[in-house]
C-alpha cells in the first residue's frame, strides 16, 4: 500500500462549501445544547421558506437566493458566488422530495462565540457547530439528489432579523453515495478490518473520509471515527508495500496505488500501475492488463466487493502526467478486453 491513501486526490470530491462565515476555534464553544421542541408555527414558517429556497436553487434564481441572506452574509454570499455554487451543486431539476436530516431551534444569550447542538441521525450521533447572531437560531439540514448521482447535504443557519428569517450561513457537501453515509462506510471498514481484509477496509475508509465533512467543519461526527480510520490505513499500508512488482506476469508491471476514483459519475476501485511497455502501444498494454485483471483478486482478495467493475490506469514510470501518457481501462470482473476486436479498431 502507498505511504497513505489520499482521498482528496483519488476521490472526485464535489464538496462545495460556500457562504461560510469565519468561525472561531471550537475551544471557545460555550456549551453543547440538546435540540428543543420546535413550535408548529415556527416549523410551518420555516418549511415554507425552505421550499421556496430549494425551488430557487433548482431554477437557479440567483436574485431570490441573494435576498434570502442576512446583510452580513451578503459580504461573502455575493451573486457571483451563489451562481457558481449552484452550477457546481447540480440539484436535480425534477426532484420534488428531499430528506430532512435534522432541524433545530436554539435560543441562547451567546452571540459572539460558536455554539453547538447535538443530535442523532438514523444510526449515528453528530454535533453541529454554528455562530448565533441573536437569541434565536434555526438550523435546517436536508439532503438532495444531484445530477452526478451523489446525495448532498444542504445545511442552513437562519437568524431572525427585523422580524424576518434570514440565512446566516449555508453549506453544501457530499453526504451519501449508493445510499450509504460516512458511518455506514466506517462500519463496513471495521468489519473488513476485523476479518483481516485490509484492502477493502482501507477502500471503505476512503469512502468514509470522502463523506465525513459535509458542512465545512460545522457537521461533526464522533472523533473516534477518524482515529480508527487512521489506524486502519496505517495497518493496510504496512501489509501491502507499494510499488509492488508482479513477477508472475512476463512484462513485470508494478502496482503503485490502490484507491477509489470517480469516472463518469461513479466511483470505482482503481489500480494504478507502471508498465515496462511503451504506454502508446495500446495492444500490448491491453494484453498486459488482461493478465493483471486475471490476478488482481488473488493479489487483493475481495476487492471485487467494492463495485461491479474495476478501473486500471497504466503509465510509464518516467512519463509525463498528461492524459495522453496514460491508458485507462474500465473492466467488469468477469470480462476482458477483446484484443482481436481491438486490433481491428486499431
Amino acid at each position: 500500500m502507498k505511504k497513505n491513501i489520499n482521498p482528496s486526490k483519488v476521490i472526485y470530491c464535489l464538496l462545495v462549501a460556500i457562504f461560510m462565515m469565519t468561525m472561531q476555534s471550537c475551544m471557545e464553544t460555550p456549551g453543547i445544547q440538546q435540540e428543543t421542541e420546535i413550535a408548529k408555527t415556527d416549523r410551518d414558517e420555516m418549511h415554507g421558506i425552505i421550499k421556496k429556497m430549494i425551488q430557487a436553487m433548482k431554477t437557479e434564481n440567483v436574485d431570490y437566493l441573494y435576498n434570502m441572506f442576512s446583510d452580513s452574509a451578503k459580504k461573502i454570499a455575493t451573486k457571483e458566488v451563489i451562481k457558481n455554487a449552484l452550477r457546481a451543486i447540480n440539484i436535480e431539476k425534477g426532484q420534488e422530495l428531499m430528506n430532512v436530516e435534522g432541524e433545530f431551534i436554539v435560543t441562547n444569550n451567546f452571540t459572539s462565540k460558536i455554539d453547538s447542538v447535538i443530535s442523532r441521525g438514523y444510526n449515528y450521533e453528530y454535533v453541529y457547530h454554528f455562530r448565533p447572531a441573536n437569541a434565536k437560531t434555526y438550523i435546517y439540514l436536508c439532503s438532495v439528489n444531484t445530477t452526478d448521482g451523489i446525495r448532498k447535504l444542504i445545511s442552513c443557519v437562519f437568524t431572525k432579523t427585523h422580524g424576518e428569517w434570514k440565512i446566516l450561513t449555508m453549506n453544501f457537501g457530499l453526504f451519501s453515495y449508493n445510499k450509504l453515509q460516512a458511518p455506514d462506510y466506517y462500519g463496513i471498514a471495521n468489519e473488513k478490518y476485523d476479518a483481516n481484509d485490509f484492502i477493502c477496509a482501507a477502500l471503505n475508509v476512503e469512502m468514509c473520509r470522502a463523506l465525513i465533512d459535509p458542512a465545512s467543519g460545522a457537521f461533526v461526527y464522533p472523533q473516534e471515527m477518524e482515529i480508527q480510520c487512521k489506524k486502519i490505513i496505517t495497518e493496510a499500508a504496512q501489509r501491502y508495500t507499494l510499488p509492488m512488482k508482479i513477477n508472475s506476469i512476463a512484462t513485470k508491471p508494478s502496482i503503485i496505488d490502490v484507491a477509489m476514483q470517480t469516472h463518469c459519475m461513479k466511483i470505482y476501485p482503481t489500480v494504478r500501475y507502471y508498465s515496462n511497455i511503451d504506454i502508446h502501444d495500446s495492444m500490448a498494454i491491453v494484453k498486459e492488463n488482461n493478465e493483471l485483471h486475471d490476478m488482481i483478486r488473488k493479489i487483493f482478495p475481495h476487492i471485487n466487493e467494492m463495485g461491479d467493475s474495476i478501473m486500471y490506469i497504466a503509465g510509464n514510470e518516467n512519463s509525463e502526467t498528461s492524459r495522453s501518457s496514460h491508458q485507462m481501462m474500465l473492466m467488469k470482473w468477469n470480462s476482458k478486453v477483446d484484443t482481436a476486436q481491438l486490433n481491428k479498431l486499431l
